[in-house]
């Protein structure tokens, strides 16, 4: 399964609404999500939903969160929404606070609507601008989106199974090793001291000084794990 590290631009097979997904706390996913007039919003998600729910484009995800933030500045967001976005673009404390503050649009009532139909009859040529006006789009039935859905589920399934072929083909990879590993082999050796240790981890991995206490830190944590380190070596 991916782990989703930088924003990614997809398509939702549900909605067929791009969205733009960012890593979020505890390994889930932050999906941020723009519907036509409404505030841009922020939804978490489990990373099994990655695998499931989206279709990636070929999109600059930079470019697309452009795209959310002049969204914003005109519909709104919600103000988690607005947090994650200014982590991808620039947005000014002001331009924070004018899409955070912009209100929802509220639906027309009978009677403004009423008023706006008396007031465009009195307005010459009413009758060609009303015969110009392209017609409305023709809704889907729950058929066509259906098969629409399922179409788009049946690209991501082909996608997947080629991802899995190929990282099959390349072989497992090879696990390169770590800071923590070292610290924590040389500890359980037990045959250097805390600095002699540090000594040989900063020398293979460019620590800085300010790292020097970890060799302490590691043990404890050895402990805790049950491992049972052997005490610090005296000089």
């Amino acid at each position: 399964m991916k782990r989703i590290t930088t924003p990614v631009v997809c398509r939702d097979v549900l909605t067929d609404h791009p969205i733009l997904i960012v890593s979020h706390a505890d390994g889930d996913l932050g999906v941020l999500y723009r519907e036509d007039g409404r505030r841009l919003g922020l939804s978490v998600m489990g990373e099994m939903w990655w695998e499931t729910h989206v279709f990636p484009l070929k999109e600059d995800p930079k470019a697309y969160a452009e795209v959310l933030k002049a969204y914003s500045l005109h519909c709104g967001a919600d103000p988690d929404a607005a947090r994650v976005l200014r982590r991808f673009t620039n947005v000014t404390e002001e331009e924070f606070h004018r899409m955070t503050q912009v209100a929802k649009p509220a639906a027309k009532t009978m009677a403004d609507r009423k008023k706006a139909v008396e007031t465009n009859a009195g307005k010459k040529g009413t009758a060609k601008t009303a015969e110009a006006k392209a017609p409305k789009r023709a809704t889907q039935t729950p058929e066509e989106k259906e098969a629409k859905k399922q179409a788009n589920l049946a690209k991501l399934r082909e996608l997947n199974e080629a991802k899995k072929a190929k990282r099959a083909a390349e072989g497992p990879r090879e696990r390169k090793p770590s800071a923590a590993s070292r610290f924590k082999e040389l500890i359980m050796a037990g045959k250097l001291t805390d600095d002699n240790i540090f000594t040989e981890v900063r020398k293979e991995f460019g620590l800085d000084d300010s790292k020097r206490s970890y060799v302490a830190w590691y043990r404890n944590q050895l402990r805790k794990d049950g491992q049972n380190p052997p005490d610090a070596r005296a000089k």
